[in-house]
C-alpha cells in the first residue's frame, strides 16, 4: 500500500532527502543500498522509515543490559 500524495508531500517537508533517497533505493540513514531485505516485514518497514536492512537491524536490535543505556534518566539529568 502506498502513501497518499498529501502524506508524501508532508513527509518531504520534514525530511526532503527521504523522498529522494527512497526514489533511488537508498537508505535515508546511511545512504547505502536498500534493495535487499531479509523478509517482507523488513521491506515494509523500508516504506515507512526509509531504513536499509542493516540500519533496521541496528535500530531495532534487542536491548543489551550489559551496554550503557543511552536513555538513562540519570545521565541526561546530570547535564542540566
Amino acid at each position: 500500500m502506498s502513501k497518499s500524495s498529501e502524506m508524501e508531500a508532508y513527509l518531504h517537508t520534514l525530511q526532503p532527502t527521504r523522498s529522494t533517497a527512497m526514489a533511488q533505493g537508498k537508505c535515508v540513514s546511511c545512504g547505502g543500498d536498500a534493495s535487499e531485505f531479509k523478509d517482507d516485514i523488513s521491506a515494509k518497514e523500508y516504506t515507512i522509515s526509509g531504513l536499509c536492512q542493516e540500519c533496521q537491524d541496528e535500530a531495532f536490535a534487542p536491548y543489551d543490559e550489559e551496554e550503557e543505556d543511552p536513555c538513562n534518566e540519570q545521565d541526561w539529568r546530570a547535564d542540566r
